[in-house]
């Protein structure tokens, strides 16, 4: 399930408000298990000369 965000904004003129709107931001749900991250070793790529 994803966690919507919303914000709103507004533009604003000095004799009052012109436009107002939202915008929305979608984040996806946190899959830690608190087990530490496995990196990819670099060395697997290069190649080697003799």
């Amino acid at each position: 399930m994803q966690r919507r965000q919303v914000i709103q904004h507004a533009v604003k003129k000095e004799n009052g408000v012109i436009k107002v709107g939202k915008s929305y931001i979608m984040q996806p749900k946190v899959n830690y298990t608190g087990q530490g991250t496995k990196w990819f070793d670099d060395n697997q790529l290069i190649k080697k000369h003799k």
